[in-house]
């Protein structure tokens, strides 16, 4: 007999969200920047599109900023 705890489980490891979604409610664009930031801190996101994009993003602007 399965409890309620353990059929829960794999439908939990499912609903893990892309940061796009997570920030998709964030409150306008200033709110969205905020919680990408945030969550492209967190491990787990290191390799999500929009975080590589503001990686790359952010080694430009600093290149950038070198060359001057």
């Amino acid at each position: 007999r399965r409890s309620a705890r353990s059929a829960s489980r794999p439908f939990a490891a499912n609903t893990r969200r892309n940061v796009a979604e997570s920030c998709a409610a964030a409150g306008g664009f200033v709110g969205q920047q905020f919680c990408r930031s945030r969550e492209c801190a967190k491990s787990e996101h290191q390799g999500d599109a929009v975080c590589v994009r503001l990686r790359e993003n952010e080694f430009a602007q600093q290149r950038a900023s070198n060359e001057r």
